[in-house]
């Protein structure tokens, strides 16, 4: 075990088998990890299945660092310098975590260095890929010092009342917090391509629903006292000024522009993720109810030829629930 796990212990309140993750990450990161964050399913409980990856954020101090340690703990299989090469471009990268001394399944990982971390999540991010997910329930599983946990911290609570300047061109006055949040997850789902159904967003909002409503009830009472919305007479919130269509052009613009980005990141994705293909068949099969077959050709190259069936799946996923029949 590391000075650094002795010194800075392992947070209590998360599931052990993110524990386990994590210690071996910090064990292996050479001294470059600063956090990891618990997010996804698996902590929120929002139907997750013995495939189910762990999701975990990796914030680091280096990515060359970073990546040479875990490199020569052979704890990750892609070079070094095709990885220092990957990771500052459009920022995070998803990569496979499975160590042989584990048998708890994988780990799925975002690695981000406490710069990114901070400008992804920051009320100047380029895209929604990071925030759409983290103003959800996280846990912080480790930090290196009382410093990184503040600095956490704090990037959460503003990414959190950010919340309101994104999802605001989309509300329905008057709202509250469960009105807000259910839109607010509704917007980020729509935000980027993926192989889920319609009804994904509210089965999520539906497994974190108590929290979601302590802490953004929070985020609109202190809205409130900023002056920067007013209670309705009948209940909820309006905004104490309504939004211009200028600020309602600049959001969709955000949206379009994350999209594109998302869109171009998944080619990155299929660099630093081991094994991509069975892991994203499997997920897409289990958001959509759809029973997916690859012919030869397909998981061969699938590059090549994947893309007809991909985009079936993705169009089918934004307008069908669940469904049993095989898509060939």
């Amino acid at each position: 075990m590391t000075n650094l796990l002795q010194e800075r212990p392992l947070s209590v309140g998360v599931p052990e088998t993110a524990r386990e993750f994590t210690r071996a990450i910090v064990d292996g990161g050479g001294g470059s990890v600063v956090a990891v964050l618990l997010y996804g399913s698996q902590l929120q409980r929002s139907a997750p299945d013995r495939y189910s990856a762990w999701d975990l954020m990796v914030v680091v101090e280096s990515y060359r660092k970073f990546h040479r340690a875990m490199f020569e703990a052979a704890l990750q299989s892609r070079q070094p310098f095709l990885m220092n090469l990957l990771a500052p471009f459009l920022p995070p990268y998803v990569t496979a975590f499975d160590p042989p001394s584990m048998d708890s399944g994988m780990a799925k990982c975002l690695v981000l260095s406490e710069a990114h971390f901070l400008g992804t999540l920051g009320p100047r991010s380029r895209d929604h890929f990071v925030k759409g997910r983290f103003v959800q329930h996280v846990e912080t599983v480790w930090t290196a010092s009382p410093e990184h946990e503040t600095r956490i911290a704090e990037t959460l609570e503003g990414a959190r009342r950010n919340v309101l300047v994104w999802a605001g061109p989309y509300l329905d006055e008057p709202f509250d917090a469960v009105s807000l949040t259910q839109r607010m997850l509704a917007v980020s789902f729509t935000a980027e391509l993926r192989p889920e159904t319609l009804h994904r967003s509210l089965e999520v909002w539906q497994s974190q629903q108590e929290w979601l409503e302590r802490i953004y009830g929070g985020v609109l009472a202190e809205a409130e006292a900023e002056g920067l919305l007013q209670q309705d007479p009948g209940g909820g919130y309006r905004f104490a000024r309504p939004i211009g269509w200028w600020h309602r052009t600049r959001v969709r613009i955000y949206f379009s522009l994350s999209n594109i980005r998302g869109t171009v990141r998944w080619a990155k994705h299929v660099i630093t993720f081991n094994n991509w293909l069975p892991y994203l068949k499997r997920k897409a099969e289990r958001r959509t109810g759809l029973t997916i077959e690859l012919t030869p050709a397909e998981e061969r190259w699938p590059l090549i030829f994947l893309w007809p069936k991909a985009i079936r799946i993705l169009r089918y996923g934004r307008a069908h629930g669940p469904d049993e029949e095989p898509l060939t």
